[in-house]
């Protein structure tokens, strides 16, 4: 029990604090590079890992295709939006849009196997989603003030980190698919983040994207809490935590997460808490509850969320 509650409070608390150091990670350097270089020392990471534990890291044509569809959509292109749409907001409100990825995962998983879906399911998306509309519709009134060329940048954030959790659910998607190649996670997740440093250094240097580094102990602090922490050690806990207790379970960790950034942002980017953002994220997270608590078939439907920030 003690081992459970702290690989679950290693998990949640490190996903949790992943976007404010998504925050401190953009500044000078593109987040074209910025998520580049974390995903390129998350790679050498998993591979060095994997080395020394003698992982079988041979796989076919098939399946490495397989592993370069997954990359793109969950270590790429996804990350690439939330570092875009987080200069837009602070951090904790990145976090919340993100928590719509379990309701998004319900509704490509109908869509792409099937899923049945029940009334608990249905009402926590309609709950999930209205409090995600409650949240933001609040920073909105707050944040904008009248000028309405700022609201429109505030939309656009929104719509580019809405864009990038979408990316993710399709990744999950693609994950499900890719469990017919039987490929175990962590080798699917160092081939599949490989692929992705390789996918965004294309995209990178497509737009011209400026190659340049920061000299700031806070941003190579952020940098590598995000690619040994964020990227590879609160994925390893989060794995054992499924397989000590199972996904349905571990699967509430992800109902921590807006709560930890809102905390963090609170305390380190002088976030205003509103009663919109109060009655949004306890809606949010009881629609993710009603999701999470719903019965799943094991052949079509996901195991959990496979990513965080």
């Amino acid at each position: 029990m003690i081992i459970d509650l702290f690989l679950y409070a290693i998990t949640t608390l490190i996903w949790g604090s992943t976007w404010l150091a998504i925050h401190w990670q953009l500044g000078t350097v593109s987040p074209y590079w910025s998520v580049t270089y974390r995903f390129a020392i998350a790679t050498v990471i998993l591979f060095i890992y994997c080395g020394l534990t003698r992982k079988q890291m041979r796989f076919n044509l098939k399946q490495h295709c397989a592993l370069f569809c997954q990359g793109a959509l969950l270590f790429s292109v996804n990350y690439l939006l939330y570092y875009i749409g987080s200069q837009y907001f602070m951090s904790g409100l990145v976090a919340i849009a993100f928590a719509s990825i379990l309701i998004m995962n319900i509704i490509n998983s109908r869509i792409f196997f099937k899923t049945p879906l029940k009334k608990p399911i249905i009402a926590g998306a309609i709950l999930g989603l209205s409090g995600l509309i409650v949240v933001f519709s609040g920073q909105f009134s707050l944040l904008a003030t009248g000028n309405q060329a700022h609201s429109s940048q505030l939309l656009l954030g929104l719509a580019i980190c809405l864009a990038g959790t979408l990316m993710a659910s399709f990744g999950n998607m693609v994950f499900v698919y890719n469990q017919r190649f039987n490929i175990p996670i962590l080798q699917s997740n160092a081939y599949g983040i490989l692929y992705g440093t390789i996918i965004l250094a294309f995209i990178a240097i497509s737009v011209h994207a400026p190659l340049s580094f920061d000299s700031q102990p806070r941003f190579w602090g952020a940098l590598l809490y995000l690619a040994a922490f964020g990227t590879v050690l609160a994925f390893g806990t989060y794995l054992q935590l499924i397989q000590r207790i199972g996904a349905e379970r571990a699967a509430y960790a992800f109902v921590m997460l807006p709560i930890i950034s809102l905390l963090l942002s609170s305390v380190f980017e002088a976030f205003h808490w509103t009663l919109s953002t109060f009655i949004g994220l306890i809606m949010i997270i009881l629609g993710n509850i009603l999701v999470i608590m719903r019965k799943r078939k094991k052949s079509t439907t996901l195991p959990t969320t496979l990513e965080a920030g």
